[in-house]
């Protein structure tokens, strides 16, 4: 074991792709990076900028480089996607966040609750079953579904919360803190 503690201690740690940039396109990799994580909330800049350089740094064209990194962190995990976006995010599990607009009676006594979650960006359809486990919720709540599995529904994605989910709901969490 200690020899492996030595081994890594003696390693120097990767370098910074930002150092190998000119000034000009440093000033450009932070200006992009900034561009992007405004689209993508909840990204960080800095994590932005340095995956940005990383590709400018292997010869990457800037244009491609932000496309390439936006695409990487909009399919980043944990971070909520736009719901107007889902059918092209590259993964089959998501995190999205809204407002239950409509809920209507399940047809399948396996379902606790099916409705409409709306965004800024558009609305698409829930699903949350029964064996879940997660609390039920209200028309005009606002709820962060997190782990929630996209399926299709009439041509459309969906959502669908399993086992695996989990159902935030914010503003019933504040009145605690209150």
């Amino acid at each position: 074991m200690v020899g492996l503690q030595t081994r890594y201690a003696q390693e120097e740690p990767p370098e910074d792709p930002r150092t190998k940039l000119s000034q000009e396109q440093l000033a450009e990799v932070n200006e992009r990076a900034a561009q992007i994580v405004e689209e993508l909330d909840g990204r960080s800049r800095a994590g932005a900028a340095y995956r940005l350089a990383k590709k400018v740094a292997e010869g990457v064209d800037m244009l491609n480089a932000a496309l390439l990194v936006k695409e990487e962190l909009h399919a980043s995990p944990a971070v909520p996607v736009p719901i107007e976006t889902l059918e092209e995010v590259p993964r089959s599990t998501v995190d999205i966040e809204g407002e239950i607009v409509q809920l209507w009676e399940p047809n399948n006594a396996k379902i606790q609750s099916v409705g409409l979650i709306e965004d800024d960006s558009g609305r698409t359809k829930f699903t949350i079953w029964e064996r879940s486990g997660q609390p039920w919720v209200s028309e005009g709540e606002r709820v962060r579904l997190r782990s929630v599995e996209k399926s299709w529904y009439e041509g459309r994605v969906s959502v669908a919360v399993t086992g695996w989910s989990e159902i935030e709901l914010p503003e019933r969490e504040r009145w605690w803190t209150e």
